[in-house]
């Protein structure tokens, strides 16, 4: 009788370290999809999205060029999270000078110029000027148009539509910023 107890024992605790590790498989699995940045752009959306991208840069991008792909980049300054923001303001400054041509970058809040400058000045950097491809959304049109939600985002753009939205989180910032500061 003994044996038979034993063996049931180690038989529970079997199917208990089976279990924990079906758990810890499933909860990973759910982790790496939780933390894809990679959003839907509801249909018959891509063109207003567009146009919206185009009303923050203040429509200074050339006709020709906006038949090319494009990226744009929205850093809504008071609603991202510090981290996805401090990640953020330093990739600007470091990509200051090697900005593909074919980007875009939007930097939201409401204020003035002064309110830009103190979230660079907290990180010791100067609010880079990149003429025809940094613009300053004082008034938060970004947010109106609802093109972010509370993350730095990015978007694709092609033939004058917009086919590939990405919100940035922790876990896919850095990865998020270097594909749209390389030169692809």
């Amino acid at each position: 009788m003994k044996a038979n107890n034993s063996t049931s024992s180690f038989f529970r605790i079997a199917c208990i370290f089976l279990l924990l590790a079906c758990i810890d498989i499933s909860c990973s699995r759910f982790k790496r999809e939780k933390a894809t940045s990679t959003l839907s752009i509801e249909p018959g959306k891509e063109d207003s999205i567009f146009l919206n991208l185009l009303a923050l840069t203040k429509y200074t991008i050339a006709d020709s060029l906006r038949e090319d792909s494009l990226g744009f980049l929205i850093l809504p300054l008071h609603a991202s999270c510090p981290a996805c923001r401090d990640k953020t303001i330093d990739s600007i400054s470091s990509h200051t000078q090697d900005l593909p041509a074919n980007r875009f970058i939007i930097l939201s809040t409401y204020g003035g110029r002064k309110t830009f400058r103190s979230y660079f000045r907290e990180h010791d950097k100067d609010l880079p000027v990149i003429n025809g491809q940094l613009f300053l959304d004082s008034t938060n049109e970004a947010g109106k148009y609802l093109l972010y939600d509370k993350k730095p985002t990015f978007y694709y753009t092609s033939r004058r539509r917009a086919f590939k939205k990405i919100g940035a989180l922790p876990a896919t910032v850095r990865k998020d910023l270097n594909d749209f500061f390389s030169k692809k």
